[in-house]
């Protein structure tokens, strides 16, 4: 397991190697087992020491008699029985504590190294990448959403469920953003965004908020040098930060900035935004603000701010060719179903927001799958426009496929008169012998 453990935090995710596209809760896992170690042999150390602190019972009533014998009053005798008493009490928790952690750590253990033995196996390594690409390519069939966020919630409590520190619950969940990054790229997602970090997350405790700080620079290091790498799946992506940057410190600055010239291309077919700091209501503000300031610098009128000047001068931008500005689908982890100040004005038309009820670290790609296919079916229904109602049945489809469609196996594209581009202005023909 040692060996297993050094293989996989020399390449955190890998393009050529199959790990990157298996389960990522097994990756988290692993990943993750040095820090439950080390958490496990402080853990135990406290108990011992708070066990070895407590006094036995023969001390407590020889102890009590030598004060009686001094004449010490009242209170002090019945004190020292009550305080060693409590001592011994504590022991026992203690110890029924160490047991439990014991226990539920063991377990873990076995689990992880059982699963990573199974995956580290190169044969089944190979039928998952190719279970993968074939349900990849069933979604390929239909519409595959262009804009694609996700709200991860759920890394405290996914630490907390493996009584493990926060910081490690932040780590399983960058782990995680990695695996879902390759997974939308590989679909064809165009753009991929991420709520990483609330304004209202300052209000956390300040080691904690440096915890999260220091791994977001680190991941954007490792990202941009997947992004440089001709042999990964990520060469060529580009990677945006999204948020007010007045909350970061100058160093912090200068790292994203970095990371963003680094990573900038002209023509991406993928890119990554990370909203941190980032609340709805601070990028509506902000783009209230730029047409203010327009206004009073005469470069626009006051008549001409409408929807389209504040949707222009938000956080995010304009694609080469798509707009950022619209989610297509919005999914939020961890089963709570309210969306933080996340994306109010992006989510506003045609969007499908999902909650699921798992936590991030454990989100992989089956639930991904489901999701974009239960997506992409309803899509694609309104895009050939199949007459569908809730009041429709499964015989009323049958009976559209069966009388007016020509095949009920090929697949037929209705178009219509209005959807077709307008017809050249001119035309030329040459003509070859």
């Amino acid at each position: 397991m040692v060996s297993a453990k050094k293989n996989i935090n020399s390449r955190p995710v890998s393009s050529s190697s199959s790990i990157n596209v298996s389960d990522s809760s097994v990756l988290i896992e692993t990943l993750v087992l040095d820090d439950k170690q080390q958490h496990f042999k402080n853990h135990v150390s406290s108990l011992r020491l708070r066990a070895s602190d407590a006094p036995s019972s023969s001390t407590i009533s020889a102890g009590a008699k030598e004060q009686k014998a001094e004449g010490n009053n009242h209170k002090n005798v019945s004190l020292a029985p009550s305080s060693a008493s409590s001592k011994l009490d504590d022991k026992f928790l203690y110890t029924k504590r160490y047991e439990q952690v014991k226990i539920s750590f063991s377990w873990h253990i076995l689990k992880t190294k059982f699963i990573y033995y199974v995956l580290s196996l190169g044969l089944v390594c190979k039928i998952m990448y190719y279970v993968q690409n074939f349900f990849i390519n069933i979604l390929k069939v239909g519409k595959i959403p262009t804009h694609v966020s996700f709200i991860m919630d759920g890394n405290r409590r996914y630490a907390k469920k493996l009584r493990l520190p926060i910081a490690s619950g932040h780590n399983a969940g960058s782990l995680t953003l990695y695996a879902m990054v390759y997974i939308c790229k590989r679909i064809g997602v165009k753009a991929l965004s991420v709520y990483a970090f609330s304004i209202e997350n300052f209000n956390r405790s300040k080691e904690e908020v440096d915890t999260l700080m220091a791994l977001l620079v680190q991941r954007l290091d490792e990202f941009v040098k997947h992004t440089i790498d001709e042999k990964d799946q990520l060469y060529g992506c580009s990677i945006k930060i999204i948020g007010d940057r007045s909350y970061f410190t100058q160093d912090i600055k200068r790292k994203i900035e970095r990371v963003e010239k680094s990573s900038a291309k002209d023509h991406c077919d993928f890119t990554l935004y990370v909203c941190c700091p980032y609340t709805s209501r601070n990028e509506i503000y902000h783009s209230l603000k730029k047409n203010v300031e327009k206004v009073i610098e005469h470069e626009l009128e006051i008549n001409d701010i409408g929807e389209s000047t504040l949707t222009n001068n938000m956080f995010y931008q304009q694609g080469d060719d798509y707009c950022v500005n619209k989610c297509d689908l919005l999914i939020r982890t961890s089963g709570h179903t309210r969306l933080s100040d996340y994306m109010a004005w992006q989510s506003h038309e045609n969007s499908t927001i999902v909650f699921s009820p798992t936590l991030w670290p454990d989100f992989t790609f089956t639930e991904v799958f489901f999701i974009m296919f239960k997506w992409s079916f309803f899509a694609t229904l309104q895009q050939i426009k199949v007459p569908f109602t809730l009041h429709s049945s499964l015989y009323g489809h049958f009976q559209y496929l069966l009388f007016y469609s020509k095949s009920p196996l090929k697949r037929q594209n209705n178009v219509s008169l209005e959807s077709l581009p307008a017809p050249p202005k001119s035309l030329s023909i040459v003509e070859r012998n």
